[in-house]
């Protein structure tokens, strides 16, 4: 507990914000420190604290550990695929922009449907206003699962770049 706060800290998160991340019993220490050295290994991608502002919305462990995978993910795809540059808010989630230009939106679903909020998300973040000022080249959306077809196309024709079946590529195996 004392060494995450001290993490969160020299990452120049707000210090109530880390104590109320660290009290919350949703996130085991386990959990805990698996997310902190993933936002850790993300040094220099600007806004890692709003994983923990988010993580302040877990009511339940399973939210929790979803969103220690999506703060996992994020940092293997910081890793292993593209340099991030940023995180923003949209809704209760979080898209990165690398320094590429792309959006990326990773999300540890076994099988997306085309929803309404899917649809929100997804459109707001590919209209022009919404996208000026980071003159974004292409938007990706990684998931460990798969895209419904009525996801697939509708996402597609959007101008989404899917990465269905991802978790090998943000995870790749040591040798």
């Amino acid at each position: 507990w004392v060494r995450n706060k001290k993490k969160l800290l020299a990452m120049k998160v707000n210090a109530d914000t880390a104590e109320l991340y660290l009290n919350n019993p949703n996130f085991s220490p386990a959990l805990q420190t698996v997310m902190v050295e993933a936002l850790e290994s993300m040094n220099g991608v600007s806004n890692r604290e709003l994983f923990i502002k988010v993580s302040l919305q877990a009511s339940d462990p399973d939210i929790a550990r979803t969103i220690t995978e999506i703060t996992t993910m994020t940092a293997g795809y910081n890793k292993n695929i593209s340099a991030l540059e940023t995180l923003s808010p949209v809704g209760r989630f979080l898209y990165a922009t690398a320094k590429n230009g792309n959006v990326v939106m990773i999300f540890p679903a076994d099988h997306v449907l085309y929803t309404e909020r899917v649809a929100d998300i997804a459109n707001w973040l590919v209209e022009p206003k919404a996208n000026k000022a980071t003159k974004t080249k292409d938007f990706e959306l990684w998931i460990f699962g798969d895209f419904s077809k009525r996801a697939q196309t509708e996402l597609e024709t959007t101008g989404w770049q899917l990465h269905p079946g991802s978790q090998n590529n943000l995870f790749p195996k040591q040798e």
